[in-house]
């Protein structure tokens, strides 16, 4: 089953917020190689844009439209949560936590 993050920090489980199976992989290769694979599949579509320069986080800019403000994508976040759902699973609405890779990924690693 997957768990969430409780007060503390510490993971448990807590079906009336979650139901539904989980895998976490740490894998920056296999990571490397879905993002080539997303941005090739997206390459000249109006999704490449959108994708690669996350509007959604732009948007919260201090100089909405300030062009020297972009936050450009460079790839994917290594650790990937995979869910499995099946009838009468759920996640109910949430914050996700934040996962800060470390300084070696450059000084704008960014979280996820």
């Amino acid at each position: 089953d997957a768990l969430i993050q409780g007060p503390g920090g510490e993971q448990i489980l807590r079906q009336d917020i979650r139901r539904c199976r989980r895998c976490i992989v740490d894998d920056a290769s296999l990571a490397d190689v879905l993002h080539v694979r997303i941005f090739d599949a997206l390459r000249g579509t109006g999704l490449e844009k959108k994708i690669a320069h996350a509007p959604w986080v732009t948007s919260r800019s201090p100089n909405p439209g300030d062009e020297s403000d972009v936050i450009t994508a460079v790839g994917l976040n290594e650790r990937m949560r995979i869910l499995k759902y099946k009838t009468g699973h759920f996640f109910a609405p949430h914050q996700d936590i934040s996962y800060v890779r470390g300084a070696g990924c450059g000084d704008k690693a960014g979280e996820t």
